[in-house]
């Protein structure tokens, strides 16, 4: 991949990533792409480059990636497959919510991506990363399929680390939607409440501010109590009248 980049919108502007400028095509300008894609194949090779928004596999982080690898293999219908490299990432700088990522260099064997389908199958050379975002119940998968790999795998792999640290979500109301069929929202709602319950400066104040209502509201009731004793209905109405610029009209004498 080549070293001149640029920041690219996907899913309508609400992820954005940077990636090889004027290498990759977008799929969706000359064909169909499910909602929960972005797809870019390369415009010289067959390469291709695939995010997708997935609802999240109930399994233990070392294993959810292995669990996408397998069931893409089962769809390429690969005879052959094997994991060269399993890897954890560090934390993107652009995701700011809990999550964790994973990435996996493996091969398959498929006939598929040959094209001749009666010819033997040919090796996919592919680069996978997962990204789990724990507080909105989503997947995010990546994936850079290599029909025919000629440079060093290091330098894809390199290349393709350095795209996923460029990750940035902007808006995480695209998680909210049906995309990827989860209840994100409510999951977030409910969090934001946990968090907020368990702050203890944030209870204190909150004490606070209550028992000041309830300091005040004795001293209003004392206040009024006092003068209401005193002033007949007539005057208290008066009086009321002028605290907001009015005059109450005289009644004149019989």
């Amino acid at each position: 991949m080549s070293q001149e980049l640029f920041e690219r919108p996907l899913f309508g502007g609400a992820i954005t990533a940077t990636l090889p400028k004027d290498q990759f095509m977008d799929v969706s300008e000359f064909r169909q792409v499910p909602d929960n894609q972005e797809v870019f194949v390369h415009s010289e090779s067959e390469d291709s480059f695939i995010i997708e928004i997935l609802e999240f596999i109930d399994a233990p982080d070392d294993q959810a990636l292995r669990a996408h690898y397998e069931e893409l293999s089962q769809d390429n219908g690969s005879t052959d497959t094997k994991i060269i490299n399993e890897i954890q990432l560090d934390n993107i700088p652009g995701i700011d919510k809990r999550h964790a990522a994973y990435c996996l260099v493996g091969q398959q064997k498929a006939a598929k991506f040959n094209k001749d389908s009666n010819s033997d199958f040919s090796t996919l050379t592919l680069i996978m990363v997962l990204i789990r975002l724990y507080d909105v119940n989503t997947d995010l998968l990546i994936t850079v399929n290599y029909p025919n790999l000629s440079s060093p795998l290091d330098q894809r792999l390199a290349s393709v680390i350095q795209i996923v640290n460029s990750i940035r979500i902007t808006d995480w109301s695209l998680f909210f939607t049906k995309v990827n069929g989860n209840k994100a929202w409510e999951n977030l709602l409910s969090s934001e409440f946990r968090a907020a319950s368990q702050d203890t400066t944030l209870a204190k104040k909150d004490a606070v501010l209550v028992l000041d209502f309830i300091k005040n509201r004795a001293k209003h009731t004392q206040i009024s109590k006092k003068y209401s004793n005193v002033l007949s209905s007539d005057e208290q109405l008066k009086r009321t009248a002028n605290l907001v610029g009015f005059q109450m009209p005289k009644t004149p004498a019989p």
